[in-house]
């Protein structure tokens, strides 16, 4: 009975901060005057998405000066779907809850191109990707249950898991990926 009066409140906690998260992700740029990019950002993921599984988004800024005075041209981003996975080895984290996205080096970025062009270039991208999305998603659910929690417990070891994805998905995407990112990392 105890157990299950503290999962029901850890359950209702999280829906909380969700709330909140999402009130403040919605409602906090409009108090701040960030309004017209909102705007811009939803009416392009509107189009760009239709599908839930794999998500194809533009990034708003087409290019990123670094400290060290180099620009940054911002790839093609994709977002992978949250999964959780069972991880091999023994020890206290058996499961990670990831979310990943994955930034390709495309021809054309679409970030740097005119609002007109985006469209049709997210489409065109979609279409390449569409085939081996499969192949990608099984890809990295394999390498991942390959690794044990105690491996994952690192920045080191975080860092050679981002590079593996990167090989990994690019034995079979058009495009080379050139980063990856964790938006959510959580082993339990």
């Amino acid at each position: 009975m105890n157990m299950r009066m503290l999962i029901i409140g850890i359950v209702g906690i999280l829906v909380v901060v969700g709330a909140v998260f999402v009130g403040l992700t919605m409602i906090g740029p409009m108090l701040f005057g960030a309004d017209e990019g909102i705007a811009e950002t939803q009416a392009s993921n509107a189009t760009l998405t239709e599908s839930q599984e794999t998500q194809v988004q533009v990034a708003n800024t087409p290019a990123i000066e670094t400290p060290e005075g180099s620009i940054y041209k911002v790839g093609t981003i994709v977002y992978l779907p949250e999964r959780i996975v069972n991880l091999s080895g023994e020890g206290p984290f058996s499961v990670l809850q990831v979310t990943m996205v994955l930034e390709f080096a495309t021809t054309k970025p679409i970030a740097n191109a005119s609002p007109e062009e985006k469209p049709a270039l997210v489409e065109a991208f979609k279409a390449e990707i569409a085939p081996v999305s499969a192949m990608i998603e099984d890809g990295v659910n394999s390498l991942i249950s390959t690794k044990s929690g105690e491996d994952l417990l690192t920045v080191v070891g975080k860092d050679e898991l981002k590079q593996e994805l990167a090989e990994v998905v690019n034995t079979f995407a058009p495009y080379p990926v050139v980063a990856v990112y964790f938006t959510k990392f959580f082993l339990q």
